[in-house]
């Protein structure tokens, strides 16, 4: 209350006083952020009232310090955690934030209970806008539980992708789609990018049930609707939903696998991808797809051509479909993924495909053409792929036959040299073709899986191929199940077990030979390590020798003269 220049605060005429009063108020200004009314006290001469205003605004800036501490430390727990923290059973990932509770792989499906439901809340409700991603997948949900999480996930107000795929499994129908209601209207109102729904027991009755999440979704990105029993109706009504909060829509990607979408509901479907221009991911495998509306939904596919994924396979589209998918491939050169396998195309037409993708989509990954009655035209296919980076191959299904499957061993020694999986299922293939599409596989650098099961591959050679691929580095998980195999029908022989006594003679045997092919190599200026082409024109000499029954290379070592057998 006092100055160095005066006694007192009263001295108004004093001009160093009235410099340091507006020095004291300029300070309580910046630093407490006291304006007017501790000016006014100050020029009053009230001490006392000035005082109290201070203490009491230092009280209120120490609060707000220790509640930003709080906060502080909170956001902290939520945004400074390692990737893949787990606090009970949720995980935080960190930077884009999410709240994750799902089934790790190999767990017994949890049934949730309102007891588990409140401790799993307690992580939303630290920070409710800290939530943008909401994973509930592999959990199960009724009524009284979902209310719980309901009102936690009600106050996440950024929220832009949920996935509540498989979560009402075990439930009986009205406390699962009860429960699965209460957790899609909780997003009601959101904006989101990514909607999945799959594995969800729906039908054209769940769909009522969520139709709150779905409606007015004018940004969604990326719906999947896979395994969720969709039907004409069910199909009918995604497409108005989403067509009245936006026409044309920005929709990106669609997944409705599984399902039963038959004639009728693929129709629909067609009718919304007609709306999509944006569209990247279309998957649809496996959904009862006939003739009409395959090319109903090819149709509609035509005019695309930002296409990354495309994925029709085990759907009978029919071999008239070739047309529309040439102009497909051709339309959309930056597609990652095709599967067309199974879908009733014939191998004139696979063959005509191939030669597309090979030509315009030269990002192909992923490529399936499965269930082709290719046979042995197989490889003329894979041959316009030579130089591709093709990394997933599935060519199950097709006939490819024990010699086949030699064919393709050589084909791969010095193509794809970036593949990932091979699947070969139910080929007919016997031992030795397995065993030679594992030596070759196993000499891939990034090779993660094989399979070939269904096939007729014998224990023994079951056996060799794990240790062909265990030698060359691989773990145990690269190769499938054998489940489906038949080795009664193999028709490859055990190969011999040999004595060490056989071993060493017919390494004897072959040390002679190579002592034989040496010495005939400096008669005809050959090395055995020299051009093939070289080494054939010095046997077919030798054996033109054989015929006219010549002595040959006497210079008097007796090598008597070679026939045609000595020859082979």
């Amino acid at each position: 209350g006092k100055t160095e220049s005066t006694g007192g605060l009263g001295d108004l005429e004093n001009t160093e006083h009235k410099a340091h009063i507006n020095q004291l108020a300029q300070r309580l200004r910046e630093e407490l952020n006291l304006g007017d009314e501790a000016e006014q006290l100050i020029r009053q001469n009230k001490s006392e009232e000035l005082t109290d205003l201070v203490r009491k605004r230092r009280e209120e800036l120490l609060k707000q310090k220790k509640a930003n501490t709080e906060q502080d430390d909170i956001e902290e727990q939520l945004y400074n955690l390692p990737p893949g923290t787990v606090i009970g059973n949720g995980t935080l990932v960190t930077g884009h934030v999410a709240f994750v509770l799902t089934a790790v792989g190999g767990t017994e499906r949890e049934m949730i209970t309102v007891e588990t439901a409140k401790e799993y809340v307690k992580m939303i409700n630290l920070d409710p806008d800290a939530i943008g991603e909401v994973v509930l997948s592999g959990k199960s949900f009724g009524i009284e539980e979902s209310k719980v999480f309901n009102t936690a996930l009600s106050a996440c107000r950024y929220v832009t992708r949920v996935d509540l795929s498989d979560c009402i499994a075990g439930r009986p129908e009205d406390d699962a789609h009860g429960g699965l209601e209460l957790l899609a209207n909780a997003f009601e109102g959101r904006t989101l990018k990514s909607i999945l729904l799959n594995d969800n027991a729906l039908g054209s009755k769940g769909i009522r049930k969520v139709r709150r999440l779905l409606q007015g979704q004018g940004e969604l990105e990326q719906l999947e609707l896979g395994n969720t029993g969709m039907q004409e109706r069910g199909m009918a009504m995604t497409k108005e939903l989403l067509l009245t909060a936006r026409d044309p829509h920005p929709l990106k990607a669609i997944a409705l696998h599984s399902n039963l979408l038959t004639t009728e509901g693929s129709i629909k479907l067609a009718e919304l991808l007609c709306h999509c221009p944006n569209l990247t991911n279309i998957t649809t495998y496996g959904s009862r797809i006939s003739a009409t509306g395959g090319e109903a939904i090819l149709e509609a596919l035509l005019d695309k051509t930002k296409l990354v994924h495309l994925d029709i396979s085990s759907n009978n589209f029919g071999d008239g479909a070739c047309e529309s998918l040439a102009g497909i491939l051709a339309n959309n050169p930056d597609l990652v993924t095709i599967r067309i396998g199974n879908s009733g195309l014939m191998a004139s037409s696979v063959t005509r495909l191939a030669h597309i993708i090979a030509t315009s989509n030269e990002h192909v990954r992923d490529l399936d053409i499965s269930s082709s009655q290719l046979g042995k035209s197989f490889i003329a296919v894979m041959n316009h792929f030579i130089d591709s980076d093709i990394r997933v191959l599935n060519l199950d299904e097709n006939m490819i036959g024990n010699d086949g499957a030699e064919s393709l061993a050589v084909y791969l020694e010095d193509s794809l040299p970036n593949l990932e999986t091979l699947l070969v299922n139910d080929n007919n293939l016997c031992s030795n073709g397995a065993l030679a599409i594992a030596r070759a596989v196993a000499k891939k650098p990034n090779f993660q899986r094989l399979e070939m099961d269904f096939n007729f591959i014998s224990e023994w050679a079951i056996t060799e191929i794990c240790d062909i691929l265990h030698r060359a580095g691989k773990p145990s998980s690269v190769l499938g199940k054998f489940t489906l195999n038949d080795p009664e029908r193999d028709e490859d022989d055990k190969p011999e077990i040999k004595s060490d006594e056989q071993l060493k003679r017919e390494a004897e045997k072959l040390k002679q030979v190579e002592e034989d092919l040496e010495y005939l190599g400096k008669a005809f200026n050959v090395s055995v390590d020299d051009d093939k082409g070289e080494l054939d024109d010095m046997f077919n000499s030798l054996e033109q020798a054989a015929k006219e029954g010549k002595e040959v290379l006497g210079d008097g070592q007796d090598r008597g003269v070679i026939d045609a057998e000595d020859h082979d």
